[in-house]
């Protein structure tokens, strides 16, 4: 088989087999989701052609499992570059386990997005602009109702499991009312990663689940003086890793 044909192979199995794969991922538990995405990341080399073959049996057969084993890394969800996964390599941050979810989703009762669970089991709580391109810029609109502006930002690392919820349950406490700092954010939004200062990356967890905002860091309780805003950011965990920019500078 030439080149052409491979790569042509293995761009039509991706399109057209990625979305029953997620799917059939969606209706597995917490454990075996992120289980299943950590043990194919580890074991498959991202070999579309090779891989291809006992994909298109699985699907054929009806098995979902199988399927997702033959996928594995072979069609990943997120526009990676070279050097920003050689970066993450090199730095050798640690990766979630299927602990890990199950602790976040049990403590907070909910279901995190498939998208960020395959994200951090693939490729770890990583940090971000190390690559040569310094791919870590994004655009957050911040809207007060009768304008919009456009900022931009960087993020700088997502936290681990037990750092996100330590820092979610600072930033939301309202166990002192003399407080004026507290709580910071606003209920239904989870801190995941953080700017190069103490700006938030935010995941929406109530009202429509799954969206990414950031939160400027300010000294004052939610709803006072300059803290009443979020910056929209991305529609979802996968949508703000694809739209990453490099920074110029």
């Amino acid at each position: 088989m030439t080149d052409k044909y491979n790569e042509a192979l293995g761009e039509q199995l991706k399109s057209n087999i990625w979305q029953r794969t997620q799917e059939a991922a969606a209706n597995m538990s917490a454990l075996d989701r992120a289980g299943l995405v950590a043990d194919v990341a580890g074991i498959f080399d991202p070999t579309p052609v090779s891989d291809g073959a006992g994909l298109a049996i699985a699907i054929m057969q009806g098995d979902p499992l199988g399927a997702a084993m033959s996928l594995g890394s072979m069609v990943p969800m997120f526009n990676i570059t070279s050097g920003m996964e050689r970066a993450w390599i090199d730095m050798n941050k640690p990766k979630a386990t299927a602990t890990d979810i199950a602790k976040v989703e049990g403590a907070l009762g909910i279901k995190l997005p498939q998208s960020y669970v395959d994200f951090v089991t693939r490729f770890g709580f990583v940090v971000f602009g190390r690559d040569d391109e310094r791919r870590w810029l994004f655009s957050y609109v911040m809207d007060d109702g009768t304008q919009k502006e456009i900022r931009q930002r960087g993020i700088s690392f997502l936290f681990n499991a037990d750092k996100l919820l330590n820092i979610y349950r600072y930033m939301i406490s309202t166990d002192d009312p003399d407080d004026e700092t507290r709580p910071m954010l606003p209920p239904g939004y989870l801190t995941i990663g953080s700017d190069s200062g103490h700006g938030r990356i935010l995941l929406e967890i109530e009202g429509t689940p799954g969206r990414i905002w950031f939160w400027p860091q300010s000294d004052w309780r939610w709803g006072t003086e300059d803290n009443t805003r979020l910056g929209f950011v991305a529609e979802s965990f996968e949508d703000f890793i694809n739209g990453l920019r490099p920074d110029p500078l």
